[in-house]
This record gives structure tokens, sequence and C-alpha cells, in this order.
């Protein structure tokens, strides 16, 4: 299976916008779009968590209730990423650790303000399932 790395790079940035008419074509391509997602949720739980301590249970909260949500498609995730060939999960790591590098950077770069913005949108994004209606095909891939 084919996971295109670039759509890791475009994949739900807070500091750029969204291009919404890019969504996964395939199983492939929804494995790297909710990866990519996810690698974010991360990075920020982190940044809210560290400078935003007021936010971190908070955040928490939101994460583990939108795993627990949406099991099926992180288990379809998860499998995904085990047919996929080694050297290609390779490579969508290393654009991850990058991508989550520049994340940190332009986090840090925000204001007191608007870090807590950004880590109040986080949560609200998580609470109302908002990665479903930016990327329903990756997400209709990932529910078989």
């Amino acid at each position: 299976m084919r996971i295109f790395i670039f759509l890791v790079l475009i994949s739900t940035s807070y500091f750029a916008s969204a291009n919404s008419s890019v969504d996964a074509e395939n199983e492939g391509e929804a494995v790297g779009i909710l990866f990519g997602y996810l690698k974010e949720v991360d990075v920020y739980k982190f940044m809210c968590s560290k400078y935003a301590p007021e936010m971190k249970e908070t955040i928490s909260r939101a994460t583990d209730d939108w795993m627990n949500r949406n099991n099926t498609i992180v288990a379809s995730l998860l499998s995904g990423l085990e047919r996929t060939p080694e050297n290609e999960v390779n490579e969508l790591l290393a654009v991850a650790q990058k991508t989550s590098r520049n994340r940190i950077i332009l986090f840090n770069k925000l204001s007191k303000t608007e870090q807590g913005e950004l880590c109040s949108k986080i949560v609200t994004e998580l609470t109302e399932d908002a990665v479903k209606q930016k990327y329903p095909l990756a997400i209709k891939h990932l529910s078989k």
C-alpha cells in the first residue's frame, strides 16, 4: 500500500489555511492523513500541557474521548500502518518528526493568549470530531 507522504505536510495545520479539497482517494492516503492529524494533536497536547497548564486535563480528556469514540478508525489506522512497507513508514515518521518540530517552533512564537486560544481550538475540534468534516473520505476509508 502506498502512503503519499506529502499528505502529512498538508494535513490539518492550525497555522496554515486548510485546503478542504485535499482528501483521501484510497486507504493509503487515509492512513497518511489520519496519522498526520494524530501527530499534530499529540504535539499540541504536549505543548498545551507545558505552556498552558490550565488546559492539560481538558486537552488530555478531549484526546482520550476522541480516541475512545473513534476506536474503529484508530484500529484501522494501526492496521494500515502495519501493512505499509517499512521504508514508507520510515519516510512517514521522518516527515512527521520534521513537521512536529516546525509546529513546536510556530507554537513557541505565539503569544501566551494565542497559545491558549489554539489549545482551546484543539479541544473544540476534538470534541466536535472536526476531522470527520475536514477529511470525510479519509474517515470513510478507515471506517470500513
